[in-house]
């Protein structure tokens, strides 16, 4: 977002700033939208917004008017500035679209679509939902707490959560090993762990790959060839499909064929980034074929009781004939 509003006023005079409660709120919202968006984006196969490229088109949305929707977001950005180092969740938002230039060093597109699956996992862990209700999202309901007041998680939903995110068992641990260390955790502290363990496990994935490219490069000349870069991805992702990997080397490798540093670190993550995503859409698939079936077995079940009823009203009737009651 730095990057995107460079050379751009956010001047806008202190009666147009909103308070902290009402950001919340426009967040919780900016949140739920872009989830919707994103899923939309997949199925249709096109490219997703980053979060900070969607704040702008959520707003136009919400105002029907570009000038006005710039005024409101750029009451946003000076609000969050204000009030970001006393409200975790305005402070997460700020990194997580790469608000400030100090938040620059650590910011990743990558993060956001990740912080986003962990909002939908918590809102299911902590959501009860009888079988055969609608399964939409309601993040706006369980987010609207996140200034006035806290709402507790206990183990078993932040757990929970966790095991439906696409974490390894190591970053799991590490989340859960410093959640068990306090008595109470509110979801934006939680939030805030979560994120702070993914950015931690990305650089190390960023150290990682710049070590496998130099030891690929075989003949130490700074690029990788077809051939080497196919043997770099296996190191790092070795479940990936051949015809993936030759579809990244060519999209990324250019006229000249060839591979270096910064492409291929690009690369790996846009990679990974497909990986996870194929494992959510195939998980997801699976969820909502089970949550199909319980309710086509509780619609059955329902039917079933519900002829029983009738059976017993009908046997009932003819008993009330048979004795003149």
């Amino acid at each position: 977002l730095h990057g995107l509003l460079h050379g751009v006023s956010t001047d806008i005079g202190s009666k147009n700033v909103p308070s902290g409660i009402n950001v919340n709120n426009t967040l919780a919202a900016l949140y739920e939208a872009k989830i919707s968006a994103d899923k939309r984006n997949d199925e249709a196969g096109k490219q997703r917004l980053s979060l900070a490229q969607y704040l702008r088109t959520f707003l136009v949305h919400q105002y029907g008017i570009k000038k006005l929707a710039m005024k409101q977001m750029m009451g946003i950005i000076k609000a969050i500035k204000r009030h970001r180092r006393k409200v975790p969740r305005l402070d997460l938002f700020a990194r997580l679209v790469g608000m400030e230039e100090s938040d620059e060093h650590e910011y990743s597109s990558l993060a956001a679509d990740y912080f986003l699956v962990v909002l939908v996992e918590l809102f299911r862990a902590t959501s009860v939902r009888k079988v055969g209700e609608s399964d939409e999202l309601e993040l706006s309901q369980m987010m609207q707490d996140g200034i006035t007041k806290k709402k507790m998680l206990t183990q078993s939903q932040m757990n929970l959560a966790l095991q439906n995110v696409d974490m390894g068992r190591g970053d799991r641990e590490r989340v859960m090993g410093k959640v068990q260390v306090g008595k109470n955790w509110d979801i934006d502290s939680f939030l805030a762990v979560v994120m702070d363990c993914w950015y931690e496990a990305h650089h190390e994935r960023l150290d990682r790959t710049a070590q496998v490219f130099f030891e690929s490069d075989e003949n130490g000349d700074g690029e990788l060839t077809l051939k080497e870069f196919t043997s770099a991805v296996r190191v790092l992702e070795p479940h990936c499909p051949d015809d993936d990997i030759v579809e990244l080397y060519d999209r990324i490798a250019g006229d000249d064929g060839v591979i270096d540093a910064e492409e291929f670190s690009q690369g790996v993550m846009l990679l990974h980034a497909h990986m996870i995503s194929q494992h959510r859409r195939i998980r997801e698939a699976r969820r909502e074929a089970r949550l199909k079936a319980a309710s086509v077995a509780a619609a059955r079940s329902f039917s079933g009781d519900m002829s029983m009823v009738k059976a017993a009203m009908a046997f009932g009737n003819k008993g009330d004939t048979k004795f003149g009651n």
